[in-house]
């Protein structure tokens, strides 16, 4: 699997993420649109910052020479 392929795919689950944590906060939750938002950002860059470490940007077996 290439990097650019997984590099799409780690942003892919992030905007999904993003938009699950944003639709969850507003039904679930007495907040406004607001902080709603800003947790789910907050939420989904963690996520895809934690995907891109370790999935996309992982150390490589062969070194620096790739």
């Amino acid at each position: 699997m290439g990097r650019l392929f997984r590099f799409v795919l780690a942003g892919g689950i992030g905007f999904a993420a993003d938009a699950a944590a944003l639709w969850l906060l507003l039904s679930l939750t007495p907040l406004g649109p607001l902080i709603a938002r800003v947790l789910s950002i907050g939420f989904a860059l963690t996520l895809t910052w934690q995907l891109n470490r370790h999935l996309t940007f992982a150390p490589s077996r062969r070194g620096m020479a790739q």
